[in-house]
């Protein structure tokens, strides 16, 4: 769709850093959405290979899902 022109940028959603990885070459990806709460950090290598790879990370139930208010 990207080379159609139909879209212009893709994002992705809930993958492990290894899943990640195997997207970035053949996508083109602009962002990866995952879970990444302030008590629970397993999904930490995500937001770094983001970062590595210049893609946005916009996490989801950063506060917790409401367990620290």
């Amino acid at each position: 769709m990207r080379r159609e022109g139909t879209i212009r940028y893709v994002g992705l959603d809930t993958l492990t850093a290894d899943r990640l990885e195997r997207a970035l070459s053949p996508t083109g990806i602009a962002s990866e959405r995952n879970r990444f709460p302030l008590l629970d950090r397993t999904s930490a290598a995500v937001p770094r290979l983001c970062e590595a790879h210049g893609l946005a990370f916009p996490p989801w139930f950063p506060s917790a899902n409401d367990a620290l208010t």
